[in-house]
């Protein structure tokens, strides 16, 4: 029933875990099946667009050869073809925690790309709780910016505060 689903998501004693995935899985198994390949499927291309932004966050911030440096070693990391392989929130949650970081970097510059952070690091927090220190570590990131550039800056804050406060329970 849809009144335990909300207390579940409110109350995490039972499982530590937001239920975020769980129910996207959920969704999913309706469409493409319960089989093996259907249900690691999600988590497979979610850290093949990993892989993407990591190259695409790394354009930002330095040239294109160690983009493909980061690229590389991210794609032979042990630890994200071993997640891309379960059917857990680990591969989904890093996608969306690097599609709303590289959202952020774009929007201090372009301000309509907030509008793309604000729901992907939601998700993001709603999927796994350690988005909430993605989250902190990128405030700290903007506040850094603080100096170069105050107005951009408090665009980024208060999109973060806005992430923060649809994140309360």
């Amino acid at each position: 029933p849809v009144s335990e689903l909300a207390a579940h998501f409110i109350d995490l004693s039972a499982d530590p875990h937001p239920l975020l995935y769980y129910a996207l899985l959920k969704s999913w198994t309706v469409l493409a099946g319960e089989t093996d390949v259907a249900l690691r499927l999600t988590s497979a291309l979610a850290g093949v667009v990993a892989a993407a932004l990591v190259y695409r966050i790394a354009c930002e911030l330095t040239n294109w050869r160690t983009a493909a440096l980061a690229t590389l070693w991210i794609g032979l990391s042990p630890l994200l073809v071993a997640e891309s392989q379960d059917v857990r929130m680990y591969a989904p949650s890093l996608a969306l925690n690097l599609g709303a970081t590289l959202a952020l970097f774009k929007g201090m510059n372009r301000l309509r790309w907030l509008l793309l952070f604000i729901p992907l690091m939601t998700l993001a927090c709603y999927s796994h709780l350690s988005s909430g220190l993605a989250l902190t570590g990128l405030a700290l990131a903007v506040l850094l910016s603080w100096r170069r550039s105050p107005t951009k800056a408090a665009w980024g804050l208060g999109a973060i505060v806005i992430v923060g406060l649809a994140y309360l329970p």
